[in-house]
């Protein structure tokens, strides 16, 4: 066991990583579903989540060294790489609706930036480099924070370029009334 390990610290990130992931999921669940998000949506939210806690579990695991600083540049990483993934599925359709790539890259540009305070903060970190760790730290755990819910929404925006089948759209129609039309006129660039 490594002489930095700290039990009660892992279990702190583990908290936080699930606080964030569950606040997430109500608040898509509970706050309007709107955007509606399909079955096998909800599917990719529930799996990133586990993946999430798996991800921590297997590092507390191996590394027996959990340094909160590292979590927030992991989340970060994730983020990042879910934001490509979404920005590249968004660029495979067709028709493109200008609003949504733009968010998209907006969203990865966030993603981006994140990824690069976060290492640069865990390299002064590791080095020894800074006059504030802790300052240093808590900003880490922030923008991962961030990038937990960032990397869950990412998801939901994706769900929502899916191409539905005429039955799929019929019953969100039938769930959410104009909702449903008036989110695809402002997302999807349909009707004036």
């Amino acid at each position: 066991m490594s002489p930095n390990y700290d039990r009660e610290q892992f279990l702190k990130g583990l908290g936080l990583t699930v606080l964030t992931a569950l606040a997430m999921l109500v608040g898509f669940r509970f706050l309007g579903n709107n955007p509606p998000i399909s079955e096998g949506g909800w599917y990719a939210l529930w799996g990133a989540f586990g993946a999430l806690v798996v991800k921590m579990l297997v590092s507390d695991w191996g590394l027996k060294a959990f340094e909160a600083h590292k979590h927030g540049y992991d989340m970060c990483i994730m983020a990042l790489g879910t934001s490509f993934s979404t920005l590249a599925y968004e660029l495979s359709k067709d028709p493109l609706v200008r609003r949504r790539v733009v968010f998209l890259l907006v969203l990865s540009l966030f993603a981006f930036v994140g990824t690069l305070v976060t290492g640069g903060n865990s390299r002064s970190i590791e080095s020894n480099t800074t006059k504030v760790p802790g300052m240093l730290k808590w900003v880490n755990i922030g923008l991962g924070s961030l990038a937990i819910a960032l990397n869950l929404f990412f998801l939901v925006v994706k769900d929502q370029g899916a191409i539905k089948t005429q039955r799929q759209q019929q019953t969100l129609d039938k769930s959410n009334g104009s909702v449903i039309l008036s989110y695809s006129k402002i997302i999807y660039g349909e009707g004036k």
